[in-house]
């Protein structure tokens, strides 16, 4: 039997996201966690980062509402080479519903940010 898309070794679910702007590496890490950038995405996590490691990545607690529980998120922006990429990757999510509810609010925030970069070069 083929395990579904998602689900872990340990029968939690995880669900991974990646978009890639045609931007510097620091023009959107300032952004993203600037108080506009912050206000996009850090709606619903923990902003007592359980791990900061500056102009790399993010992990946090993250709680969509509704949830019964939070699950770890992590943000991680990676350099290329004229571009920038933002993923996101949330794990520890209790059932597949779960991991929907990321996906469908993942791939808004991140056209809501690709979005508000985009008018920031212009």
């Amino acid at each position: 039997m083929t395990k579904p898309v998602g689900l872990t070794k340990n029968n939690t679910w995880q669900y991974g996201i990646r978009r890639t702007v045609p931007m510097p590496f620091h023009q959107v890490w300032d952004f993203l966690f600037s108080k506009k950038g912050l206000s996009l995405w850090a709606r619903h996590p923990n902003t007592q980062f359980s791990t900061y490691i500056d102009r790399s990545h993010i992990r946090t607690k993250w709680q969509l509402p509704g949830w019964s529980q939070p699950v770890i998120l992590q943000l991680r922006v990676l350099a290329g080479n004229q571009k920038t990429t933002i993923a996101i990757h949330v794990e520890k999510m209790l059932h597949q519903q779960q991991r929907e509810e990321a996906r469908k609010y993942w791939e808004t925030t991140l056209l809501y940010i690709q979005n508000a970069l985009k008018t920031q070069v212009e």
